[in-house]
């Protein structure tokens, strides 16, 4: 038995809306995730928030980073 749906036709996706959907894959969420995707340790996250211009961000005690940014950071410093 074929099952129909009636779903609306879905807007063409255009490139602000790809951005928006996929830039979240980007972010890292919290101090540990952060620091095993980068292979350091959680006070160096802490350290490379507070002592550098890493793009680490903290704005209510939760650490997040986007992870293309940290790497072309990552990659300035080297």
């Amino acid at each position: 038995m074929k099952m129909k749906h009636n779903f609306p036709e879905a807007p063409p996706l255009t490139a602000e809306a790809f951005d928006h959907l996929f830039k979240r894959r980007d972010m890292i969420w919290g101090l540990t995730t952060i620091a095993g995707v980068f292979g350091v340790s959680v006070d160096k996250v802490r350290k490379w928030h507070r002592e550098t211009d890493a793009p680490i961000f903290c704005p209510d005690g939760s650490y997040w980073c986007s992870r293309s940014e940290m790497v072309a950071w990552l990659r300035r410093k080297s």
